[in-house]
């Protein structure tokens, strides 16, 4: 191999210094030059290796000659702002009970096994309106029944909630009942005990 060529010329180099009679003092000289060419050959390889390896750090680094060291830029989380909860101002309820409609020219042809509840919010402007507000949530559950083919309720109750927040009013209502499918007089009615709430 290439290596061992020169281990064999420094070889013979020294010898033939040896055989000129050169002085001692001469002799270390040719065998610290003879070394250091000896170390340097096997340096050189590694120097490469160096030489690649810087070059790559620079080409890969955010650190450019002439440009100005990154920014590291850190952000601080708050906790979000606690918000004013609601106050409840009244609670009104009605227990869900069997309707009958006696007086009605009404059918009941097929009753669901399961009852349906919908909870409903309405905000309010200048002053609690109950009773538009239990109606509205009375249609929109009879709304969502209707989406299993069922027209009519054979049991309601609500739970009517009223809260303020500083100026803000709001109403909340909880509707149940049972679906069922009637045929006959199915107009609406107005929910039952509406008349315990206070008026509009």
């Amino acid at each position: 191999m290439p290596r061992n060529l020169e281990l064999t010329a420094d070889e013979h180099l020294l010898g033939e210094t040896l055989r000129k009679g050169m002085s001692p003092h001469s002799n270390q000289s040719s065998a610290r030059v003879i070394a250091s060419v000896e170390v340097g050959t096997r340096i050189q390889p590694v120097l490469k290796g160096l030489r690649a390896m810087l070059f790559l750090f620079l080409r890969h680094s955010t650190v450019i000659s002439g440009m100005s060291p990154p920014i590291i830029l850190c952000t601080l989380k708050t906790a979000p702002r606690r918000q004013r909860a609601w106050d409840v101002v009244c609670v009104s309820e009605a227990s869900r009970m069997p309707i009958y409609y006696e007086g009605y020219d009404i059918d009941i042809m097929r009753v669901s096994p399961q009852s349906i509840t919908g909870q409903y919010t309405f905000d309010m402007r200048n002053k609690y309106q109950s009773r538009k507000a239990l109606r509205a949530a009375r249609i929109q559950l009879l709304y969502e029944i209707k989406k299993d083919r069922y027209n009519v309720l054979l049991g309601e109750g609500w739970k009517l909630t009223q809260l303020r927040k500083g100026s803000l009013l709001r109403i909340v209502v909880v509707y149940s009942g049972r679906p069922a499918v009637a045929i006959g007089d199915t107009l609406c009615r107005t929910p039952p005990f509406a008349e315990l709430l206070e008026e509009d």
